[in-house]
Formats: C-alpha cells, structure tokens, sequence
C-alpha cells in the first residue's frame, strides 16, 4: 500500500492543490490525512461536487494554482454541467481525484454502485476526460503525466482511486465539544411520535439507523445523496392524504438547499422535514460540513416553511412532536445531533425495487410489482 504521506508529498510536488470537495469511504483516509495534516494541504469542503469545481475554477483564475477535486465516481453526474461548459470551454485546468466504488464485485452488497461502478470508464471517456487508473507502483509517475496534461494543455484530467491503494488512516475527533443526543435516539423518538406518518431517510447510516430503529415500509435511500427531501416533496404532492416525514442530513440537504424554498413555495401540508445535523460526514468517517453557520429553522422559515424549530436534546424533541404531529406542513425541525453511529447496524436487506414497492404500497400508490402481476 502506498503511505499517505508520499502520496500527498507527491501531489504537492506536482504543486497541486488544495483540495477541494465531497467525501466518500474509499477517500477517507486520505482525506482525514490531509484535515489532520494542515501543513501539508489546504483542505476546503463544499457541500456538491458542482460547486467544488466552480470554487475550483476561480481558485484557478485567481492563483494559476490547479486545485485538487476530490468526488466518488457517483458525484461525476454533478459535475457534468460545470466540466463541460466551464472547465473545458474556459481552458481552465482542475486535477479530479475521483474514487471507484463498484469495481468488480467488491461493493455487491451497495446496489447504489452497481451501474456507475459498471460503466465509469464509459462515462470518463464520453467526457473526454484523459484518466489514470492509480496503481501502487507507478502512482507518482501517473501524477506527473496528468498534471503536465493539465498544465499543458489547460484541461481536466482524472486520477481514479481504487479500493485499497493506500494505508489507512482515522482523524481523532472530539465528540465532547458537541451538546445533545445521538442520531438513533432521535430517530427512534420521531417515528414513534408520528406512527401514523410514512418517512423517507437519506442515504448512508440515517437509512441504516432508521431501519434498525424501527423497520417500518420507509423508502430507504441508498443512493443520489442531497435528494431526500426532493422525493419526499414529490411524495406529499402526490397523495395529500398521506402525512409524509423526511428524515435528512445536514450533508445531504446542503447539497441541494434550493430544496427549501421550493417545498416553501408549494408548501405541502403533509410534509414533515427533520434535519438531523452532526457537523459532519458521518459515514465516511466524520469530515467536517458546513452545516456550523447555517441555522436551518431560520432558513427554513424564510424560504416558506409554515413552522420550523430546533432542538437538541430527547425531551425537547418528544415535547415538540407531542404539540405539532397534527399541525399542517410544511415543518422543518432541526435536530442537533452529537457525533456516533449506532453500533452494529447494517445495511437495509431489502433490495431497492423492494423498498419502492413497499414505500408505494404504505403511501397508496400501487406497487410495480403488483401491476406486472
């Protein structure tokens, strides 16, 4: 495996950087490195791989400095508008770092991963993306001729991380500066509070503590991170005899904070938005997100929302649902969290068409399953 620290000496060789971008299990223990290392890197973190790459590009602008993006290879989605009319029509370089989850069969129990893991190649290549798979021999020449690619011809290059490349590494994190009650506790409080709602949990460990908690017909999300309240809006729309809760993630809704004022806007009376925030990435091992300035309630309340509240502690939280669960939507309540996963969970065993189906059957709709019967 190569050492963390020749594989950021090399890059800083290369004079690339700083790093930029959203976190993924396979870049974790790079990342930590580098957020325990600040005088080795800069290290900045927006909350969608878009806007890392337009922060990328005026970095450049401003400096002739090329930053490192860092994404799994599902954000390239994200990136596409802003590689394709910023960085390749402006000549503006940026050096991705882009991970490999669903290579081969090593992530067959993750089914978020099976048709980008499939075709990511295809994709680099129809982006006219020049690319370096990273191997643990020749890594650093690899750099070298991206970086001179990028520099040369004022383009983005790609270098893909595999599972495994380089040794691991875990950033101490102080959960004592941190006041109030962990993510499964909350979650088991909302939905006992609101038994007759049907919930929908962003993707990673929230969907995990949430079926562990209670596993009730939710639609568990696996996958396309920041859209949770988007499908629980879309939900609430459809069947307004339904009351709806979404349990979501201060990473998850930075991503997309439009999301706001559009349920704001349409103002769903059945929807119950819970923002279960912790400051960080919990499930890629806690990188920090810029969720500390935002006060979600007030963002909430500004973009339309008929209530928001915060709270952060177990009575709070049983006090306020006990007085709202009638009210009508939207509802936004923030729910500051402490860091710490619940022990031992696992991932949801349905399969997502399983899920759908489930989900469908709870909120009224007819299940696929059932209409190919």
């Amino acid at each position: 495996m190569v050492s963390l620290r020749e594989f950021v000496n090399a890059l800083n060789e290369n004079e690339l950087g700083p790093f930029m971008g959203v976190p993924c299990s396979i870049l974790a223990p790079l990342l930590s490195y580098v957020l325990g290392n600040p005088s080795e890197m800069e290290y900045y973190n927006p909350a969608n791989e878009a806007h890392a790459l337009g922060v990328a590009a005026g970095f450049y602008l401003g400096s002739k400095k090329i930053p490192i993006v860092f994404l799994q290879n599902s954000g390239l989605g994200n990136i596409i508008d802003p590689l394709t009319s910023l960085h390749q029509v402006y000549k503006i370089p940026v050096f991705l770092l882009i991970s490999w989850p669903g290579f081969g069969d090593e992530d067959a129990d993750s089914p978020e991963h099976s048709i980008m893991g499939r075709d990511f190649e295809d994709y680099l290549k129809v982006s006219h993306l020049p690319y370096e798979i990273l191997s643990e021999e020749y890594y650093a020449n690899q750099i070298v001729e991206l970086t001179n690619i990028a520099r040369t011809q004022k383009i983005p290059v790609a270098a893909i991380i595999k599972r495994g490349l380089y040794d691991s590494f875990k950033l101490s994190v102080d959960n004592k500066k941190q006041s109030g009650f962990q993510r499964y506790d909350a979650i088991k409080i909302i939905k006992e509070s609101l038994e007759t709602f049907s919930f929908l949990s962003t993707n990673g460990i929230t969907s995990r503590e949430s079926f562990a908690g209670r596993g009730s017909p939710d639609f568990y999300m696996v996958g396309s991170m920041g859209l949770a309240a988007a499908i629980g809006c879309g939900a609430a729309l459809s069947q307004k005899g339904k009351r709806i809760a979404v349990l979501d993630g201060d990473g998850g809704i930075l991503m997309h904070l439009g999301l706001l004022p559009f349920i704001g806007t349409y103002k769903p009376k059945n929807l119950f938005h819970f923002i279960l925030d912790n400051q960080v990435y919990a499930t890629t091992q806690n990188q920090p997100t810029v969720s500390p300035p935002a006060e979600f309630d007030k963002i909430a309340l500004a973009s339309g929302y008929r209530q928001a509240y915060k709270v952060s502690s177990s009575e709070e939280l049983e006090s306020l649902l006990a007085s709202i669960k009638n009210c009508d939507g939207p509802v936004l309540v923030w729910v500051k969290i402490v860091l710490g996963n619940k022990e031992g969970t696992g991932r949801v065993p349905s399969s997502p068409e399983e899920i759908r189906d489930s989900f469908m059957q709870a909120v009224g709709g007819t299940a696929e399953s059932n209409e190919r019967l």
